[in-house]
């Protein structure tokens, strides 16, 4: 697509993650099985009523893990729907994720217009513009026809995160994205079935998007999501594809930043790989970088080779007892070597013969957000629907 998320420190950004049913309650031991499987983020959904409110029937970790939900009115509830939401994003994010929150309106709330959106996404905003983790808050495409009203919903509480809205992919009309001028994560999968699901894993990987799964995956939909990838990157990916039959990754970039800007010493790249893709462990081959994490991480560390011009890296699977088991990553930053990178902005993808520029704008009045280590957040802004565009990291 033509934009790219990149951290303070020029890294190229890739999240992948799981979409949550409104009104779900998750626990710990869920959340960790998904950054297990390699997954780096949560989609929350949360139900919306016709006045902009949220409110609705807790759902148990039962539900998540595929089992039927309890029938309305069944079970303990937690507050308003905020105060569960609340409960997820904490959960999510102390795993180290990032979180999406998604409004599900009701059947009335999806009539009621534009300023029931705008009061709701008043409150979200309100109540989460300092989660550290935060990608943004998404919106049905068919229900923000009025941008300048519901972008501006969000900036009156919060300047730094973005408004996503979801609509038909434009490299698959079956599947749909949630979009941010031509910033993209593919986040509808048609009808889900396996050989759908790996093709659109595919064009999100040719495309260079990151992407979010419908629905909590489950048994063979799990092992066919968790498949290793850059999460991080340290240079602009030349080319970027994976072959489930061999369990071959193949990543080759350039390391510079997609302004163009030398990336200081020590910044790394992160590939993660999930157990469920080699349960016999996994062999790296790399060229222009060396391997800077234990054999079996969960996530391979790459330091780039001081004269490299390009650095190529092959992850393939181990023969039974050639390699350790691959352990879990751990929460937070998974190569703690590497430079801090606080806040994500997204770039445009230059075009031939022109650099890639970010136009900044001054702080708001409101201090930044503390980030994982306690230092301020730094901002930074490109021209986004709504204002101030940043990922803040999770906490780690």
């Amino acid at each position: 697509m033509g934009r790219f998320a990149v951290d303070l420190d020029g890294r190229m950004l890739f999240v992948r993650g799981v979409s949550v049913p409104p009104d779900t309650v998750l626990d710990q031991a869920i959340v960790a099985r998904w950054a297990a499987a390699g997954f780096t983020a949560a989609r929350l959904g949360v139900r919306m009523e016709a006045d902009g409110t949220f409110s609705g029937q807790a759902i148990g970790a039962a539900a998540v893990a595929g089992q039927a939900r309890p029938p309305a009115g069944a079970g303990p509830t937690v507050g308003d729907g905020l105060d569960r939401l609340a409960a997820s994003v904490a959960t999510v994010t102390g795993q180290g994720l990032r979180v999406m929150i998604q409004i599900v309106p009701t059947a009335t709330a999806a009539r009621a217009g534009d300023e029931a959106f705008a009061a709701g996404l008043r409150r979200l905003s309100s109540r989460f513009r300092d989660v550290a983790g935060l990608v943004g808050f998404e919106l049905a495409a068919q229900a923000s026809a009025n941008s300048p009203l519901l972008s501006g919903a969000v900036r009156l509480e919060d300047a730094h995160h973005l408004l996503w809205r979801s609509g038909p992919a434009l490299f698959d009309p079956t599947a749909s994205t949630a979009t941010n001028d031509e910033a993209a994560l593919l986040v509808g999968w048609a009808g889900g079935d396996p050989a759908t699901v790996q093709r659109l894993l595919s064009a999100a990987e040719s495309t260079q998007i990151g992407w979010f799964f419908d629905r909590p995956p489950t048994g063979p939909l799990l092992a066919a999501l968790a498949r290793p990838y850059p999460a991080a990157v340290a240079g602009v990916p030349v080319s970027l594809a994976y072959n489930p039959s061999g369990r071959l990754l193949a990543l080759s970039y350039l390391p510079v930043s997609p302004a163009g800007n030398v990336f200081r010493p020590g910044t790394m790249t992160e590939i993660r790989v999930p157990a469920e893709a080699y349960p016999d462990g996994y062999l790296v081959r790399v060229s222009g970088a060396t391997v800077v994490s234990a054999p079996g991480a969960g996530v391979v560390c790459l330091v780039t080779d001081a004269a490299a011009a390009r650095v190529d890296v092959r992850v393939e699977p181990a023969s039974a007892g050639g390699a350790p088991p691959v352990a879990p990553p751990p929460p937070g930053d998974p190569c703690p070597a590497a430079a801090r990178r606080p806040q994500p902005r997204v770039l445009p993808r230059p075009r031939p013969g022109q650099p890639a520029v970010a136009a900044a704008r001054p702080p708001s009045a409101r201090p930044p957000p503390a980030g994982p280590t306690g230092a301020a957040l730094t901002r930074t802004s490109t021209a986004c629907c709504c204002g101030h565009c940043r990922w803040p990291a999770p906490p780690g």
